[in-house]
Formats: C-alpha cells, sequence, structure tokens
C-alpha cells in the first residue's frame, strides 16, 4: 500500500513542477504542489516510523517487534525500487530518539541490523546520494506516463 500511494503521488507531478528547483524558493512553491506534497510525505512516514517504534510498547522486546516489522518494510520498499518511501523509512529509522534505543536494537538478529545498515549506506546523503545515484543508474528505465 506504501508504494501504491508514493506511485499516485508520483504520476501527479508534471515537468513544470521540476523547473529550478522551486520547492526550494518559498516564492515558488505555488508552482510545484506536487512536488511539496511528495516532500511532506517523506516528513510524514519518518515522524510515523519514529512515534510507532518508541510507543509501539512499554518494553524492548515489544519495540523490537516494531522496529524489525520497519526494517522488513523497508527491504519490501527497496525490491520495489519504491526509494522515496524507503527513504522516510530510513530517516525515521535513524533519528536519535530511535538510535538511542540500544537494548531494543540489541534484540534484533545481526541479519536484521545489516539489512538496516545496507540500506542506510544506500540512501546516505554522504557524496550527493552517490550509492542511491549509482543504484538509480543500474536500473532499467521506468515506464512512466508521456509527459506533455
Amino acid at each position: 500500500q506504501l508504494a501504491l500511494i508514493s506511485m499516485s503521488s508520483f504520476n501527479k507531478i508534471v515537468s513544470i513542477e521540476l523547473l529550478n528547483q522551486s520547492w526550494n524558493k518559498p516564492k515558488l512553491q505555488h508552482m510545484s504542489p506536487n512536488v511539496i506534497s511528495m516532500i511532506k510525505r517523506t516528513d510524514n512516514i519518518s515522524f510515523w516510523v519514529a512515534s510507532s517504534i518508541l510507543f509501539g510498547g512499554q518494553t524492548e522486546m515489544k519495540r523490537s517487534d516494531v522496529l524489525r516489522k520497519f526494517i522488513q518494510i523497508a527491504e519490501s520498499l527497496h525490491s520495489l525500487q519504491d526509494f522515496h518511501t524507503l527513504m522516510g523509512v530510513i530517516v525515521g529509522l535513524s533519528t536519535s530518539v530511535v538510535s538511542r534505543l540500544k537494548k531494543t536494537w540489541a534484540l534484533l538478529t545481526e541479519e536484521e541490523i545489516n539489512v538496516f545498515k545496507n540500506l542506510s549506506k544506500l540512501m546516505s546523503p554522504e557524496m550527493s546520494f552517490k550509492s542511491y545515484r549509482a543504484r538509480i543508474s543500474s536500473l532499467p528505465p521506468p515506464r512512466t506516463k508521456e509527459i506533455q
């Protein structure tokens, strides 16, 4: 469902919204409503992930179950090539309030932690998202609607 919602939002973007990075300029943001919507969605997903883990239970075991589920969701999003939603989940898992839950993280398997670390490296902003850009360029082009 997350990927379907993301695809629907992405398909609403029209080419003119991408000109001059208008979503980054307060006076021009009205020209990119769908890009702004996707950015807000990423923020909402990251907040949802972090708050779900924090309020998912009073014990480390219950929190680790929620954390584990979000790592599985992130892995599925990667498989579906939904990098937009994947970024929101990774950001949520990487927030300071979640990363400080040492006892919760300790209940995960080494494999689960490695999945998280690998996806975090993929979506890392280091070197202008070099790993992400390399991954995207290795994929076949998407089948998209015709731009008019």
